[in-house]
């Protein structure tokens, strides 16, 4: 047991340890009490604007947070996109010259007929 509490900041941890749970314990056992009841409402009423104001503040943000993953998925979307634009542009001037050499090849096969 020595060995357990040698140490001045374990024995102080113990001791806060004891007091927490036996504070935790006397609450416990009187929170049924009407005194207690009110006095918990009482703090309920006194702490709601500082609950109202957190609350606020976490949903702003999480809007925030919320609104920067939104701008970061729309930015892939558009990289995406302008890959795939690019590639459709390609794709349409291939796609131009196979009709002019079509329309070149008709031609002459019309001369010959």
């Amino acid at each position: 047991m020595s060995s357990l509490l040698g140490s001045r900041a374990a024995r102080r941890r113990g001791i806060v340890f004891t007091v927490l749970l036996a504070t935790t314990l006397v609450l416990m056992a009187f929170s049924s009490n009407p005194l207690v009841r009110d006095l918990q409402n009482g703090a309920g009423f006194a702490f709601r604007p500082i609950q109202v104001a957190l609350d606020g503040l976490a949903g702003g943000l999480a809007s925030v947070g919320s609104a920067i993953a939104e701008i970061d998925r729309l930015r892939l979307d558009n990289a995406s996109l302008r890959n795939e634009n690019e590639r459709l542009a390609a794709e349409n001037g291939r796609l131009l010259e196979v009709r002019r050499r079509n329309e070149l090849l008709t031609g002459l096969l019309e001369v010959r007929n």
